[in-house]
């Protein structure tokens, strides 16, 4: 992804912790090199507000589940503005609750 070669190619020092790399923020994936954690930022991604956790990795919700407050799709890095499933979970999150209307792929193409 994008975020890849800025973090080895465009930094002065290769593996540099960009934001929005789960193997940077990551601590509780157990198949991420720890030496890379940035422990502060996993500290603050590991924290529960209200039921929900902090961290949304995109496919690790269960396929089965359609809405919900942590569910991302995406499959590619510029993807999520596209992905109804982590539209609907970034307005779960803002409204605290399911929204009335939700996005659908249909809604989405241009």
């Amino acid at each position: 992804s994008l975020l890849y070669l800025v973090s080895n190619a465009f930094e002065r020092k290769r593996d540099t912790a960009i934001l929005g790399m789960e193997r940077f923020i990551n601590g509780n994936n157990p198949d991420l090199d720890k030496d890379f954690i940035d422990k502060e930022m996993a500290d603050l991604y590991k924290g529960i507000t209200n039921g929900v956790p902090h961290l949304i990795v995109s496919g690790r919700a269960p396929s089965t589940d359609e809405t919900g407050p942590s569910i991302s799709r995406s499959e590619t890095h510029g993807g999520f503005d596209n992905d109804p499933y982590t539209l609907n979970s970034v307005l779960h999150r803002i409204l605290g609750k399911v929204p009335k209307r939700k996005f659908e792929t249909r809604d989405l193409q241009f």
